[in-house]
């Protein structure tokens, strides 16, 4: 791409030389019009740095709002806002100064000469963006980003013609797997995936030599990782998911179904409130020795009253007649819910009462959780983000020390699983205090 600027100075763009491999989006979204572009791409093929000069190259040609999102907010500004490749450069040193009005550190907000943004931001705040009206929006690593963030993005860029690209690795079979397998053989969509043996140099050499990866095998990096990250293999297992087996049990047992709910057997709640203002409730019958999850409910930035009038209206939609106990984490009597009272207080004003659910470490809260997990069925079409995020809960991989951290990744996924946790801690402790003793001195031990 060529282009004139004020002092009439002629620019070609992108101005960093793209890797063969690295020009079928350019070509799919300016020449062939393509709005939606998965690049499923292996650990350090460069996927960012080709987005982030493509999102510059839309906002030069087509003024107006992009957003560039990577799963956290944090992530955003290490990856891309401060970002550098092995040549040392700048991600976002993409275009020539002189098409930069000026850049804003703090909100990582890049404003262009011909009235174009581009804002750097983490998917997990998606509800924030909903207001917005971008034309483009890159779902960096997108595998491990919410759900929803494209589900609630998504109706903007349908009624302004804008793009979305999607460039990520692998992470087992969740909704990257979803994406890329509905739209594989989808002619609207240019859809790629490339593994190491795939990607190459201008001079043909590898990116990825078999040195490299097989370095990374001896130094421990454990094989199906090795699969995922370089080979962009769907199939590997999530390395560091807690819960593995179990899901691959719910899987094969036919445990994720349409059921009816039971109009007249108590509806249970757990609650995650999160400190970042992230909120899930989930909803549990007991039928027979099942803990079945009826409804899944989540949003942020919304008072008490938002739930409990949500919660009212999904009694009436499912068609039950009465709640059971209310589970909340165990901090609830000192939280603040924006009204200088604490929640709980707040709740009981408004004739909801909690059910304080005793703090637990980690270890214990994950032990229960999995002590009762053969109990679990989830409603197929109510608890679907629910069952994703119990499958991808889990611990980090250090790259450095080839090495799974002991602590949860704190993602997403953390809010689903810590309701799901306040459920087993609570009902345990509620009504089986021998099983719920036992488990937490058994995930002490196995934790030593």
């Amino acid at each position: 791409m060529t282009i004139v600027n004020d002092t009439y100075k002629t620019i070609t763009l992108p101005s960093i030389k793209l890797r063969p491999y690295q020009s079928k989006p350019f070509r799919d979204l300016f020449i062939h019009g393509k709005k939606r572009i998965i690049r499923i791409l292996h650990r350090r093929a460069g996927k960012d740095r080709e987005a982030i000069n493509l999102v510059h190259m839309a906002a030069l040609m087509r003024p107006g709002l992009y957003l560039y999102l990577l799963p956290k907010i944090n992530q955003a500004r290490t990856v891309i806002w401060e970002g550098r490749g092995s040549d040392g450069r700048k991600f976002i040193d993409c275009i020539p100064n002189a098409l930069i009005k000026k850049d804003h550190q703090t909100t990582m907000t890049r404003y262009l000469s011909n009235g174009s943004i581009i804002k750097v931001a983490g998917a997990d705040n998606y509800e924030a963006l909903i207001g917005s009206n971008p034309l483009g929006i890159v779902f960096s690593e997108y595998a491990l980003c919410h759900p929803n963030a494209w589900n609630y993005l998504r109706p903007i860029l349908a009624e302004n013609n804008g793009f979305a690209i999607f460039p990520y690795t692998p992470r087992g079979l969740n909704h990257g797997w979803d994406l890329y397998n509905e739209n594989l053989n989808n002619p609207a969509w240019s859809v790629t995936k490339l593994s190491a043996n795939d990607t190459k140099h201008a001079d043909g050499s590898p990116i990825i030599t078999p040195d490299i990866i097989e370095s990374d095998r001896r130094a421990g990096m454990p094989e199906p990782l090795i699969q995922q990250e370089y080979f962009c293999d769907f199939t590997s297992a999530i390395l560091g998911a807690y819960f593995p087996d179990e899901m691959g049990a719910v899987l094969k047992e036919g445990r994720i179904c349409e059921f009816p709910v039971e109009k007249n057997v108590d509806v249970h709640t757990s609650w995650d409130l999160g400190v970042d203002d992230k909120n899930v409730i989930i909803l549990w019958q007991k039928i027979g020795s099942q803990f079945r999850a009826i409804y899944h409910i989540e949003n942020s930035r919304k008072g008490l009253k938002w739930y409990l009038d949500e919660l009212a209206r999904v009694k009436q939609l499912l068609g039950f007649n009465r709640w059971g106990q209310h589970f909340g984490p165990h901090d609830i009597q000192v939280m603040e819910w924006g009204a200088g009272k604490t929640r709980y207080a707040q709740a009981l004003e408004l004739g909801f009462r909690f059910t304080t659910v005793p703090k637990v470490l980690d270890v214990e809260g994950i032990q229960c959780v999995r002590y009762i997990f053969n109990r679990f069925v989830f409603h197929v079409q109510h608890t679907k983000i629910l069952v994703n995020a119990l499958t991808q809960y889990k611990s980090d991989f250090d790259f450095d020390k080839k090495v799974f951290g002991s602590r949860p990744v704190h993602d997403w996924t953390s809010h689903h699983f810590k309701a799901v946790q306040y459920f087993a801690v609570g009902y345990m402790f509620s009504y089986d205090q021998h099983n719920y003793n036992q488990q937490r001195v058994y995930a002490r031990q196995m934790a030593t």
